[in-house]
């Protein structure tokens, strides 16, 4: 590939799923683990000692400015990675399925749909819960309107239902894309693919899928900093609040001090990248976390400005409150509705009900708890794991035996 479609490209890069590794550790943080022990750590504990001390009064960004320092990502910037990915299947020389799996939050959903659009390919929407139980015929019929396209399923996993009753539509899904003339482009959640595997064993069925490239350091670096360059005015540079070391990479020229010497950078995101897995958009929603203003009292403003740049103060990772596991009671069914989410990347209270062997008004209970401890949120009435709190949550349901997913 060329530097100039590399430099296009940006941190977007999709590979096969057998390529795919974790962003690295950094040992210290690995050490510090060991000492807290699994429990402490999954539940967001500090110790007064490790705590770093920060000389200034720190706040949070009103929403305006947080906007334009950490704005929304535009999953759409990996639509190119993914088609170029994806070139030998489109060409027709690679078979005529296709499979895009992703780790909540990573975006795969979105950008597959948006590369559906790109390439002007019909999709097949959500099937509702009687289809779902059902063999679907009405919903896979649209399938035969367009038998010589391209047909795109942007998120397989709201297919199915944890139940011995919730496999009929795709299995007659399996069965129209093997009888069928038609190519199909599926995209499916990483739990849901680890939970199919070992029930249905889709991972025999079709090709190996590729998988967007885990968010490192240094792609992180790029990504967000990319999106903070959109802001209008003096561009922002990022300090960690108890040393003033940078955490982003500004403009080359400004790393260099007065008396040429480079500035130390912090390792903050490597952190960042270790503990969100390298999932995009978990690292996202705790970067905009970890963004807080220091009151300029010499200006009398909120925005500390260094004569170039709006200073945004990024809090040192240790001193992070990330969310916490609350004491769970693992008969009464709080952690079987935490795997039934992940395993169909949120539900409904309704859908929930039929996926579990539970009362709803037993498994309300369970969702107001886990929200009010900021667990889970709701959004449009899907209920789903919180980004911010879904690295604690995979290991808790790994500690506990669950299935979890291989990213």
């Amino acid at each position: 590939m060329s530097e100039q479609n590399q430099e296009s490209r940006g941190p977007w890069r999709f590979i096969r799923l057998d390529q795919f590794h974790l962003p690295p550790e950094p040992a210290r943080e690995k050490m510090r683990r060991g000492l807290l022990g699994v429990w402490d750590r999954l539940k967001g504990g500090l110790s007064a000692a490790e705590s770093p001390t920060v000389e200034m009064d720190l706040e949070a960004i009103p929403g305006e400015i947080l906007a334009e320092a950490a704005p929304a990502p535009n999953w759409g910037d990996g639509v190119s990675a993914l088609h170029e990915a994806l070139e030998d299947w489109w060409k027709e020389q690679a078979g005529k399925v296709q499979i895009v799996i992703g780790a909540p939050y990573s975006g795969t959903a979105e950008i597959v749909s948006q590369w559906a659009s790109v390439f002007q390919c019909p999709v097949l929407p959500e099937p509702p819960l009687g289809h779902i139980e059902s063999d679907g015929a009405k919903w896979l019929g649209e399938i035969d309107k367009y038998p010589d396209r391209v047909w795109v399923i942007p998120r397989l996993e709201r297919c199915y239902l944890r139940h011995s009753q919730g496999f009929g539509l795709l299995r007659a899904l399996f069965d129209k894309i093997t009888t069928f003339s038609n190519r199909f482009l599926l995209a499916c959640d990483s739990w849901a693919w680890a939970y199919l595997s070992k029930t249905l064993h889709i991972d025999t069925l079709f090709p190996t899928p590729v998988i967007l490239e885990a968010f490192d350091h240094e792609k992180l670096d790029l990504w967000l900093g990319k999106l903070a360059t959109q802001a209008t005015g003096k561009p922002f540079i990022f300090r960690q609040a108890n040393n003033k070391s940078l955490v982003l990479h500004p403009d080359r020229a400004v790393l260099e001090e007065e008396d040429g010497k480079q500035e130390e950078v912090s390792d903050f995101l490597q952190r960042l990248a270790a503990y969100s897995r390298g999932i995009p958009g978990v690292a996202h929603i705790i970067w905009r976390y970890s963004l807080r203003f220091a009151e300029d009292k010499e200006h009398g403003s909120q925005v500390s400005d260094d004569g170039r740049h709006r200073i945004i103060w990024v809090e040192p990772w240790s001193a992070m409150q990330l969310p916490r596991i609350p004491a769970l009671d693992r008969r009464e069914g709080d952690l079987f509705v935490l795997h039934s989410l992940l395993l169909h990347d949120g539900l409904t209270s309704e859908l929930l009900a039929h996926a579990l062997p539970f009362p709803e008004s037993q498994i309300k209970g369970i969702l107001q708890v886990l929200q009010v401890a900021g667990i889970i949120v709701n959004n449009g009435d899907i209920w789903r794991v919180a980004a911010s709190a879904y690295p604690a949550v995979r290991q808790f349901l790994e500690y506990e035996g669950y299935l979890v997913d291989a990213l």
